[in-house]
């Protein structure tokens, strides 16, 4: 089956949304063909949609009641937002403008999945969602992994480890049944099948270091979306600025 990603020239087009965001971006992902994008400030979350992001316009704004906003999905119609550090997902109550506590993530009955999120400093910094089940990344050094969460049954489970120690993204490429996690330590792209086996491993340079390697606090590749043409979107975790991915060859 082929890759979602083959080789990547480099990251270009970055869409800077300027007088269009509120706050600061902390999560980007996939909606059916739309971009969703999640931006705090003080007081308030504001989530984003769009076909691209030029096109992201304003859809929903409630109070900010989540300490450390991570990932963004939109699963049955409904806004999730998770709490990187909490590992605590939240869901909008559109009726009373506020997300609400969903689950707890580290409370899972699996123990290697157990076991490494509640483990000092580890994160969930990104999900996304396929078949009623969030996957989602821990960054926990070299213990890094990829877990699901059952919503039937209310279960985390340990799936596979990843390659890299510093996972901050992750999107479920539902054509293929591929997952790709970008690992913003050296910017590197890997694609995994569902059981954990490497497809493809690529490693991004960027334009004009937008994006820098290593363990830059200010420029950080983090999260992941897929736009209806089956482009490919990088966050920077920083500056106003969604990137788009470009290849030599193959199909994105």
């Amino acid at each position: 089956m082929e890759s979602l990603i083959s080789q990547i020239k480099v990251n270009v087009f970055p869409q800077i949304l300027k007088g269009v965001i509120k706050g600061s971006i902390t999560a980007i992902k996939s909606d059916n063909g739309s971009l969703l994008a999640l931006s705090v400030n003080e007081s308030q979350l504001h989530i984003y949609e769009g076909k691209s992001p030029s096109e992201c316009k304003l859809s929903v704004s409630v109070k900010n009641n989540i300490k450390n906003p991570g990932g963004l999905i939109k699963l049955n119609e409904d806004y999730l937002v998770v709490d990187s550090v909490i590992k605590a997902v939240y869901k909008l109550n559109k009726e009373k403008q506020i997300m609400e506590p969903m689950t707890l993530l580290k409370a899972g009955t699996n123990n290697t999945a157990s076991a490494i999120l509640n483990a000092p400093g580890c994160c969930v910094n990104d999900m996304d969602h396929y078949e009623n089940k969030i996957w989602f990344v821990c960054m926990a050094g070299y213990s890094s992994c990829v877990c699901t969460y059952d919503i039937n049954s209310n279960q985390v489970k340990f799936k596979f480890f990843t390659k890299g120690s510093r996972p901050n993204g992750i999107l479920f490429d539902r054509e293929k049944e591929h997952l790709v996690v970008i690992d913003s330590y050296k910017n590197i792209l890997n694609t995994y099948n569902i059981d954990g086996k490497v497809v493809n491993s690529v490693k991004g340079s960027y334009e004009g270091g937008i994006i820098k390697d290593g363990l830059s606090k200010k420029n950080v590749a983090k999260g992941l979306a897929l736009d209806i043409n089956r482009n490919l979107w990088v966050l920077n975790n920083k500056l106003r600025s969604i990137n788009k991915v470009s290849q030599k060859e193959g199909r994105i």
